[in-house]
């Protein structure tokens, strides 16, 4: 487009008078007037002619254009000064920027009428190419101070104004797009936040109950199919009802939603991530989930739960989220495969009914009254097991680890009963008391347990049981049944061990790392009381290094017969091997070497007769690992 005569005009040429309603007239005015104190009268003419003429020459082409669309009227009803208020801002801002160039010398008049003219004329050809694009007042009256700051004549200011020149002569629509685009921008935010803040009313969708730190949410599998995956966050959609739910989904995002029931969610057989987040449930209710079998996370955040009582056991789940809720406990069935579970800023106070979690890595309870509890992670140590490694996000104290070795076995199972945890000097005493007082209302009148516990257990090593019971009466013959349990690496989930009806058990290997329970049943004149029980550590490895439990000799001590040697070995770990057997005379001088008896069996000679033998027998392991050698002794040997 073709720029009018008045931008070519000399510099002396007669101003036109901006009109009085513009902003933007007012501001240069006061501008130029401020620069005056420091300018000739010469620069000051120049810089008020090529000031003046572009805005007023930009201002008539902008009212022609938009009395073209047929929108003259209605601005002209307004008054004028709107198309000032639009589109003078960008022209003065871009005079303004190229105006100091002129400031050092008063010679560059051409300079400044050329670049004068380029500015109003790309600015012209800007305007009705885009007409949209409108300068914001508000960047214009933040430019003009810095702009008139820079005239002191410095030489680093003067460089800044010659980059501002440069920036407004290439890029004169620069200020104006950018406030357009943040005006964009600020409407879409603006929406959105209008959207959002109808989820923000909510409480548990505050922007406090959202603490990044504690909250876990999924992200959502973008690449899986619309046939597995369903996807509606933040659709207010308050039952199960309304959704289309198949069998087939694996990945199902309901968070941000008014639900407050699990009806309907049965069908769900394949699910693998279920996130139902800052949604409305309250009460136990989360029966309908034990068809999820192959469920692997699940997001409950966020809600108003109040218990746990009531969610299944999942054979596959690895991920549990219940933060931000209003939960007392963890009491809740056992979930095998967990490894991670958050339930930070909840009410929790207890440890009671914790569940059995044997792959638990990682338990985070930030912002719960349980953390003012003493040595907690020991007792979480006690409670979860080896496999706990974080705690609250950060690795295990080493110093805990090593307290929980002083607490007795059964220590686990009175903190699930509801014992207070207390410190390793007294756990001793304070926990058998606090089973005395479950058992004693079970045993037969006027009988108290003295003694229940069960040796530190060893692979294949004899482990005994003890127990005692104080007899107040006379009355009746007290009896005592045994049956042995297997547990886990904690003391839980306990299996009977078939035939295992004795005071002593021998670990096999496959026991190694587990625990052991002893149940005693008292029988008093036939009846059958509530059993007593003792837990064991877990069964350790074996040392290696047989040793013999029991030694016997078979056989009847007459001249002729072929004695026996029996002996019981504790291979401790070791693979059986072949044993040194010897045979020795014992007479009233001393113990005599039979030649040739090193076998397990001997036959009596005469030589034998008035005399007792001795049977020394020493275990060896297949890999050659010898125990210490045991004897017993014989009667004397009848003719």
């Amino acid at each position: 487009m073709e720029a009018p005569p008045e931008a070519s005009k000399p510099a002396d040429a007669k101003p036109v008078k901006p009109r009085p309603s513009a902003p933007t007239a007012r501001i240069a005015s006061s501008s130029v007037k401020k620069r005056a104190d420091g300018l000739t009268s010469a620069q000051l003419n120049v810089s008020r002619s090529s000031l003046m003429k572009p805005t007023s020459t930009v201002t008539a082409g902008s009212v022609q254009r938009r009395s073209s669309t047929g929108t003259a009227g209605k601005q002209q009803e307004n008054g004028s000064s709107v198309v000032a208020k639009k589109v003078s801002p960008s022209l003065s801002d871009a005079v303004k920027r190229s105006k100091p160039v002129s400031v050092p010398t008063v010679s560059s008049r051409p300079s400044l009428e050329k670049r004068t003219s380029l500015v109003s004329e790309r600015t012209k050809v800007d305007s009705v190419k885009k007409p949209s694009v409108k300068a914001s007042p508000t960047s214009t009256l933040n430019k003009v101070p810095s702009l008139t700051e820079s005239s002191n004549g410095s030489s680093t200011t003067a460089s800044s104004r010659r980059m501002a020149s440069n920036a407004s002569l290439h890029s004169p629509r620069s200020s104006s797009v950018t406030s357009s685009v943040t005006k964009k921008l600020g409407s879409r935010t603006s929406s959105a936040d209008k959207g959002s803040s109808v989820l923000s009313r909510r409480k548990s969708s505050t922007a406090d109950s959202r603490d990044s730190r504690f909250m876990l949410l999924p992200q959502v599998d973008l690449k899986a199919s619309d046939e597995v995956r369903l996807d509606s966050r933040g659709h207010r959609v308050r039952s199960l009802k309304q959704l289309r739910l198949t069998p087939k989904l694996e990945f199902v995002y309901l968070r941000d939603n008014l639900l407050s029931s699990l009806e309907g969610i049965e069908i769900l057989n394949g699910v693998k991530v279920l996130d139902l987040s800052f949604n409305d449930f309250k009460l136990p209710g989360f029966e309908p989930l034990e068809n999820c079998k192959v469920l692997q996370q699940l997001y409950l955040a966020g809600n108003q739960i109040t218990s746990l009582a009531s969610l299944p056991e999942f054979p596959n789940l690895e991920f549990l989220s219940v933060a931000q809720n209003r939960l007392k406990s963890l009491c809740m069935a056992s979930q095998p495969r967990l490894q991670v579970l958050a339930a930070s800023r909840n009410r929790i106070s207890t440890l009671r009914g914790f569940p059995h979690l044997p792959s638990l890595e990682s338990l985070r309870v930030e912002e719960n009254p349980l953390l003012e509890m003493p040595h907690l992670e020991a007792a979480l140590i006690l409670l979860v097991g080896p496999t706990l490694k974080k705690f609250n996000d950060r690795d295990l104290n080493p110093t805990e680890a090593e307290v929980v070795k002083q607490y007795p076995a059964h220590t686990a199972i009175c903190i699930r009963d509801g014992w207070e945890f207390c410190s390793p000097e007294l756990a001793a005493d304070s926990t058998f008391s606090f089973l005395l007082e479950q058992w004693k209302n079970k045993l037969p009148q006027d009988y108290i347990v003295k003694t229940a516990y069960v040796d530190h257990p060893f692979e294949e090593d004899p482990c005994h049981c003890h127990f005692s019971f104080t007899n107040l009466s006379s009355e009746g013959k007290l009896v005592l049944k045994y049956q042995w349990f297997l547990g886990g690496k904690t003391p839980t989930g306990f299996v009977p061990i078939p035939e295992e009806l004795s005071e002593v058990y021998w670990p096999k290997s496959e026991d190694v790392g587990r625990c052991l329970k002893v149940e005693c049943t008292p029988v008093l004149n036939d009846a059958e009381f509530p059993p007593v029980f003792a837990v064991s550590l877990p069964v350790c490895l074996g040392t290696g290094y047989p040793k013999v439990i029991n030694l016997t000799v078979n056989g009847e001590l007459v001249e002729g017969n072929v004695l026996k040697g029996v002996p019981q070995i504790a291979w401790c770990g070791g693979t059986p091997g072949k044993g040194v057997a010897s045979w020795l005379r014992r007479t009233w001088n001393g113990n005599a070497v039979i030649d040739g008896a090193e076998g397990m069996e001997y036959q009596l000679t005469i030589d034998d007769i008035d005399s007792s033998l001795v049977f020394m027998y020493t275990p060896v392991t297949e890999e050659g690992v010898k125990g210490d050698p045991q004897c017993t002794m014989t009667d004397f040997v009848k003719a």
